[in-house]
């Protein structure tokens, strides 16, 4: 029962802006799943690929560059607050 009930469930549209943060090298049976959240992200939908793969992007020296995007989608996500005066 809770295996149908997890390949039958469809998730809501999402109103928020959503950064997703994936490895640049995938395997080629790996899934992309900015296919998935491109159908339910109503709002800004940023996609960073990292330099490296599932092990690598998040151990040195990789972790600097996804650092980097992380801190640059905050500040992104802080400036459209203040635009419409929302605390994040």
């Amino acid at each position: 029962i809770l295996d149908n009930s997890a390949f039958d469930y469809g998730p809501p549209p999402y109103a928020g802006n959503v950064a997703l943060f994936q490895p640049a090298s995938r395997r080629p049976d790996t899934v992309d799943h900015r296919l998935a959240w491109e159908g339910l992200v109503q709002g800004d939908f940023a996609v960073h690929d990292i330099s490296g793969d599932h092990s690598t992007f998040i151990k040195q020296p990789k972790v600097q560059g996804l650092a980097a995007c992380i801190d640059a989608s905050l500040l992104r996500a802080q400036k459209l607050a203040r635009r419409r005066k929302i605390v994040v």
